[in-house]
């Protein structure tokens, strides 16, 4: 279990990051491309690797069965539809500025992740020594 945990959670990671990668695949192959049922997949394949990852912090061992399988599943959709957000409005606040380019907006999407992901990692470490 724990294996597969960290396999989802390195992929997790990997999808996060190259979300943005996946918008220029979409801009190149044009419709061809359907970007949304693999943008779905990207967003399940990260909600499982976060839930798997919370499930297994020290924190979580303490609750009951039901709270240790209900409260992973909230916080990784929380985080989730938090970055997701996070990203809109960003790309909303970009695309009426011209002085940004695509090598920009790609570069600024990936250090979002970066931080999104070090600031869940950091306050998990901190919720686990408290």
């Amino acid at each position: 279990m724990v294996q597969l945990c960290t396999l989802l959670i390195s992929c997790s990671t990997a999808q996060q990051l190259s979300y943005v990668a996946l918008l220029l695949l979409c801009r190149w192959f044009g419709s061809e491309y359907r970007a949304v049922q693999v943008s779905n997949w990207l967003a399940f394949g990260s909600w499982a690797g976060i839930s798997c990852y919370i499930y297994g912090r020290r924190h979580i061992r303490h609750a009951g069965s039901f709270q240790r399988i209900i409260y992973p599943a909230f916080t990784s959709t929380f985080f989730l539809a938090a970055s997701h957000l996070s990203w809109a409005l960003i790309r909303s606040v970009m695309s009426n500025q011209e002085c940004f380019g695509h090598q920009i907006k790609v570069l600024i999407g990936l250090l979002s992740g970066v931080m999104f992901l070090h600031t869940g990692r950091s306050y998990l470490r901190f919720i686990d020594h408290w």
